[in-house]
């Protein structure tokens, strides 16, 4: 159970909170940032949840913002943070973009949604179905239906069926079989398109070659369908899940008794099914390399990174014809520098372009699509003086002692060094038209469907935490 929640952006400044039980003291929400927040380098991250000063404190990062939930009493740590995930993704829905600036603006908003959202702490209403009918979209259209909805009328007007003078809509979809979806849905387009997204957990070392791979995805669905569909969608290749979790609309008696997936969908975009592939299977490495290098100097150093084709067809679906599809979009290369890095200089940027976050020590390379062309990039970094002396007073004399904070984070396990450091890379990008693991949609199948419906599936593959090493 959450008794606050709090928005802050990267400097520890509160941008909206929403208390849920008895207040809690501003001096803890600080005395935490300052102790597990303040002061990480690009290769350290928060703790996900930890108890500091009698009270639980759990985050989730997106976009610079960190959004802190805190209890007084000892649950599901798991919990926390599913009601954390699910603000951050209902808010994404009706912002588009969770960020510092879209709260500023959106300010009574994000305070309305988070009080349909929880009750006392706890999860109430959250179907976008029904909170955009408590809570309109901010666009035109809503406000025109609005002011629409606000002339007295049947639907509007106090009734002895209706006291509380709710439109129609929100009484059918409250007190309905199916809480997820309306009977009186209507589409012009009567389609339905499924995404099957998979990701890609790699670390690649410095010969190119995977020390660990672990593949997930996840079903997304885009539904525009009429009236109350049963949509039946049957899998292949199901014997290499090895673990699958379903949306609340899918039966899942169904689902054990004939493995195929079964339900009355909801309205718009969300995510059917996810699913972690057998970590036994053997897969290959992408059909393009990224090899970043860094040199160390007294001053600074030097940093180049190559990217470029394998010279293969990459891999997809078996027994598909897709291999012509295999090329990389949307690359982009994070090289992590030294800590306290002051400043750069490229020199070198043959394709795309470069930005450097000084705050976190990334340099970020855009380079978009990966073809037959192997783009490079180079350059020198400068280090901070301080840095430089105290890097060379440690390796020189016994270790300093470690200061209190950095105690507190040890003895709780809150500043967990991740696998990445300064010579490593993260690179993301997507492959259109392609498929790890070979689970694929063998047919969907739309009963009790208003009219002829359309139905579509692609395919695509993503970086998760892609990870590459220098030689």
């Amino acid at each position: 159970m959450l008794h606050a929640i709090h928005f802050l952006n990267d400097s520890g400044e509160v941008i909206v909170e929403m208390f849920f039980q008895q207040k809690m003291s501003r001096s803890r929400l600080e005395s935490y940032w300052n102790t597990f927040v303040h002061g990480l380098t690009s290769s350290e991250e928060p703790p996900s949840i930890v108890m500091h000063q009698d009270v639980i404190f759990a985050q989730v990062h997106k976009n610079y913002l960190y959004i802190v939930g805190t209890a007084q009493e000892e649950g599901s740590a798991l919990v926390l943070l599913e009601e954390l995930n699910l603000i951050v993704k209902v808010l994404t829905a009706y912002l588009i973009e969770l960020s510092e600036l879209t709260l500023r603006e959106n300010f009574s908003l994000v305070c309305q949604l988070l009080q349909e959202i929880m009750d006392f702490g706890y999860p109430l209403t959250t179907e976008l179905f029904a909170l955009e009918e408590l809570v309109p979209r901010p666009s035109l259209e809503s406000k025109v239906r609005s002011l629409i909805e606000s002339v007295p009328a049947a639907g509007g007007r106090p009734t002895a069926a209706n006291p509380m003078g709710v439109g129609a809509r929100q009484v059918l979809g409250s007190s309905g079989q199916v809480p997820w979806r309306d009977a009186a849905t209507r589409h012009a387009t009567n389609e339905i398109l499924f995404d099957v997204v998979e990701y890609l957990d790699y670390v690649v070392d410095g010969d190119g070659q995977l020390s660990r791979a672990l593949v997930r995805g996840e079903v997304l669905v885009n539904c525009k369908l009429s009236g109350m569909p049963d949509v039946v969608l049957r899998l292949d290749r199901l014997d290499v899940v090895d673990d699958i979790a379903f949306h609340r609309c899918v039966r899942q008696q169904r689902f054990d008794a004939d493995r195929s997936v079964t339900f009355i969908p909801p309205d718009g975009k969300f995510t059917l099914l996810q699913y972690s592939v057998k970590p036994t299977l053997e897969f290959a490495a992408p059909s393009f390399y990224v090899t970043p290098q860094l040199a160390y100097s007294e001053t600074g150093g030097r940093f180049n990174c190559m990217a470029g084709l394998r010279g293969g067809t990459g891999f997809s679906r078996p027994g598909s014809q897709q291999d012509a599809f295999g090329v990389a979009q949307q690359v982009r290369v994070k090289l992590l520098l030294p800590p306290h890095t002051t400043s750069i200089n490229v020199t070198n940027c043959t394709s795309g372009s470069t930005s450097f976050d000084r705050k976190k020590s990334i340099l970020t390379w855009v380079i978009g699509t990966v073809g037959s062309h192997s783009p490079s990039l180079g350059g020198d970094f400068v280090l901070d003086a301080a840095a430089r002396a105290e890097a060379a007073a440690s390796s020189a004399g016994p270790p300093a002692a470690a200061s209190p904070t950095r105690n507190k984070r040890a003895e709780t396990g809150g500043s967990t060094k991740s696998l990445l450091s300064s010579s490593c890379a993260l690179v993301e990008f997507e492959i259109p038209n392609q498929n790890t693991s070979g689970l694929g949609v063998e047919s969907v199948q739309v009963l009790n469907d208003i009219g002829k419906s359309y139905k579509g599936v692609k395919y695509m593959t993503r970086s998760g935490s892609f990870v590459v090493r220098t030689a």
